[in-house]
């Protein structure tokens, strides 16, 4: 079961070439598949494609997961149960304010901490994560 919000399907990385006259060129290096080998790509229209993005369920190809379920290619992906986006509480805003552009350090920093609690085994309670 698949919990959380629908993913915009961006199935796909590129990379830029600089060209000698200030350009450059965009290159599509990789593509993602679901394990049941699903694309997870969504069509974008092209910008002269007066028809637009084809979004109806009704042509979008269908495949099975290992445990048999039927789902949907080429639209992103949509979660068995929707959750909404989570919010930010004022304390949350005020320290991401404060932490500024520290914020990964930050994080970096609670990561090393817990693993090395977690690699002493000073926290010994089993409902602790």
């Amino acid at each position: 079961m698949l919990l959380g919000t629908a993913t915009y399907g961006k199935g796909s990385a590129q990379n830029l070439f600089p060209l000698s006259d200030g350009g450059a060129a965009k290159l599509t290096t990789a593509l993602w598949f679901t394990p049941s080998g699903r694309s997870i790509n969504r069509r974008r229209p092209a910008p002269d494609d007066d028809t637009g993005a084809d979004t109806s369920n009704a042509k979008r190809p269908t495949y099975k997961t290992d445990d048999g379920r039927t789902v949907l290619g080429g639209g992103g992906i949509t979660p068995d149960v929707l959750l909404p986006a989570a919010t930010r509480t004022p304390s949350d805003s005020a320290l991401e304010q404060a932490l500024g552009k520290q914020i990964p350090q930050f994080r970096d920093a609670l990561t090393d901490y817990a693993l090395s609690v977690k690699g002493s085994h000073q926290v010994t309670l089993p409902e602790f994560t």
